[in-house]
């Protein structure tokens, strides 16, 4: 897709007073189009661009909600800079009520960045996201919350380090978003994923965080409200919006680790999203489908736990639950 048919965009981002809505255009494998609807709300005065995207897990609807609201609430005239919102990055997951992964060539978004464009349709979108809208923004949050197989409790992703702006920027947009916990990770850190969009961003020069609310697929009213309150508190932080903020409290943790199925079958928690955890407490047992304990889990660190498989079936060696370390 040539840079022509997107440059919209870009012309949006530079026009005063508006709000503009969109598709960010780009040529599948097999010769047709996918559009992924962008909003750009552009403030009367110039400022910072803040780029907000939702659905990059396509069963993964809260975000989604959040910024079509928040998109239609702002009013450009109140505002310094532009938001540019992308409620739904994974189209074809999305509509496919996909988990984790893109139905069409079976690959995680959020393990594709910065993407390729002769690539499959998965790393053809995060190749779109990187070069069409990156390069307008100056700060990157991602939307998420618990897939269809998933509880867990409000948290977000952070990385330390980059230019002492983007750190500034990247801390204060966290401390104000209003989830109870804050995972601080280093930016080169060699332990965590490769290849999620925030890291990407961040590595880049952009403050750039992910951010989960929400659970098990669900439209819930408070997991809503959570991104969308919190994406206007990070507009006030990067000054597009000029409004008072109150001290949130938070716990700020670090060191995440996953726990790994020790066999496949009926999965039965014992802590659960949210929960501190002692070293050694019993996480979890796992039964045999004639109901029959063949494996119990115990904690191997004192921790938080930030989400946890919810279904009954549990699959052999996979991650289960997240957890993280309290810094203090």
């Amino acid at each position: 897709m040539s840079n022509e048919q997107n440059s919209w965009m870009k012309a949006a981002v530079e026009t005063r007073n508006a709000k503009t809505k969109g598709e960010l255009q780009l040529l599948l494998e097999n010769d047709e189009l996918l559009g992924i609807p962008v909003i750009v709300v552009s403030g009367a005065r110039p400022g910072a661009t803040l780029l907000v995207t939702a659905a990059i897990h396509g069963s993964e609807f809260p975000g989604v909600e959040a910024l079509l609201r928040l998109t239609e609430k702002l009013d450009p005239a109140e505002m310094r800079g532009t938001l540019i919102a992308v409620p739904i990055v994974n189209v074809p997951s999305f509509y496919g009520r996909g988990i984790f992964n893109n139905p069409a060539d079976g690959k995680n978004l959020n393990r594709m960045f910065p993407g390729n464009p002769q690539g499959t349709e998965t790393e053809r979108i995060a190749y779109a996201i990187t070069s069409e809208l990156m390069p307008l923004c100056d700060a990157v949050i991602d939307l998420h919350s618990g897939d269809l197989p998933e509880d867990l409790s409000p948290h977000l992703y952070y990385r330390r380090g980059g230019t002492p702006e983007q750190e500034i920027t990247t801390r204060g947009m966290a401390e104000c978003f209003g989830v109870p916990y804050i995972v601080e990770l280093p930016l080169d850190d060699k332990n965590a994923f490769s290849g999620t969009w925030y890291h990407y961003a961040a590595l880049q020069g952009k403050a750039a965080m992910l951010v989960e609310s929400g659970r098990q697929g669900l439209v819930e009213e408070s997991a809503i409200q959570i991104h969308e309150r919190g994406v206007r508190r990070c507009l006030c932080i990067l000054g597009i919006l000029q409004e008072t903020l109150m001290p949130l409290a938070f716990e700020r943790l670090s060191n995440f680790f996953y726990l790994n199925a020790p066999a496949g079958g009926l999965l039965t928690m014992y802590a659960h999203a949210g929960e501190r955890v002692a070293e050694g407490q019993l996480i979890a047992t796992i039964r045999n489908h004639f109901g029959e304990v063949v494996a119990e889990v115990p904690s191997p660190k004192a921790a938080v736990l930030l989400y946890h498989i919810s279904t009954l079936s549990v699959i052999n060696g996979e991650p289960f639950a997240e957890f993280a370390i309290p810094m203090s």
